[in-house]
């Protein structure tokens, strides 16, 4: 698997569990991305496992479930991400593939 899409991974989780405002279970973090169509099973599980060893992520099972929370650590990069996201343009991102590659590799800094 590519570094830059198992980042993007891992970011689709954060992003996911930020935007929640709240734990997800492990099932509809995966049943999300599997619908989407962006990996399988395996990258998801081998992406989530990543955040929960670099401590971006905590696991807690609750009735069978395995919820996922975002840590404090999880949202440091994450916000940081944003945060350099807001200050550019979005529309020369958007149409300067360029500029999209390097702010990638930047987050994909933050995550590594």
């Amino acid at each position: 698997m590519a570094q830059e899409a198992f980042t993007l991974y891992k970011l689709i989780i954060l992003y996911m569990l930020d935007q929640a405002g709240m734990s997800l279970t492990n099932a509809q973090i995966s049943d999300f991305i599997l619908e989407m169509g962006y990996t399988n099973y395996f990258n998801i599980q081998s992406a989530i496992t990543a955040l929960e060893e670099n401590k971006f992520i905590s696991m807690e099972t609750i009735r069978n479930s395995t919820h996922v929370h975002l840590t404090d650590e999880g949202k440091a990069p994450y916000e940081m991400s944003c945060e350099e996201l807001n200050q550019a343009a979005p529309q020369h991102l958007a149409t300067n593939s360029l500029a999209a590659d390097l702010m990638f590799a930047y987050i994909a800094q933050l995550l590594t």
